[in-house]
């Protein structure tokens, strides 16, 4: 895995040709020296079109889980912490955003779009897949507050964001590890097979889509 991710960061000096050139004369050429896995029907090199989109879907998947993290763990944190009406307010919310098809709305959306970037994918990819992990965060904070070491916190008078996140966050490290490894591959899989059905990113993007 390490190598497969150090060759797609690294594809620009991995890559003898420009992968997006179009060479009339080398089209659909067999591997050979000069192109280890061969040329497409417009003569661009296979190898580095694979390795540019593998660098860019682990891109897209990456900035789209860090966001996702961001967001979910954050009001989960919010929500269980505080609870009362923030937490029921907070929790329709998100029971209506998690019976939304998010592959199906993004589809939408960027088919809606006359013009966008990676950029655009990745905050549309963002805004409907942090729910889930919200609600599993929200759930073990209720269940952390209620131990000893939180509420002695409290009656130190530590301010409330510094035991959300400087005491009860690392207590799920775990949690955390597991969850964002899932999103990541899931994130990964989505943003491929929205590019192949030609509703992820660009056609001029290389991604392993695309």
């Amino acid at each position: 895995l390490l190598i497969v991710v150090l060759a797609a960061i690294f594809a620009d000096f991995l890559t003898p040709h420009d992968p997006l050139r179009i060479d009339p004369n080398n089209i659909l050429a067999y591997p050979d020296a000069g192109h280890l896995l061969g040329t497409d029907e417009a003569g661009r090199d296979v190898l580095g079109q694979l390795l540019l989109g593998a660098r860019t879907s682990l891109m897209a998947g990456t900035a789209v889980t860090a966001l996702n993290g961001f967001i979910g763990i954050g009001l989960g944190l919010l929500s269980g912490y505080y609870g009362g009406l923030l937490d029921r307010l907070l929790m329709r919310f998100i029971d209506f955003i998690m019976v939304l098809p998010a592959s199906v709305l993004v589809l939408v959306l960027m088919t809606t779009l006359s013009e966008y970037n990676l950029f655009t994918f990745i905050l549309l990819m963002s805004a409907f897949s942090w729910a889930g992990k919200s609600k599993v965060f929200r759930n073990r904070t209720q269940s952390e507050t209620k131990r000893d070491y939180v509420r002695a916190s409290k009656t130190a008078g530590t301010n409330d964001l510094l035991i959300m996140f400087r005491e009860i966050l690392p207590n799920f490290g775990s949690l955390v590890i597991i969850n964002t490894t899932m999103s990541l591959a899931r994130n990964i899989g989505m943003e491929t097979g929205l590019s192949f059905l030609g509703f992820g990113l660009p056609s001029t993007v290389p991604s392993l889509g695309n």
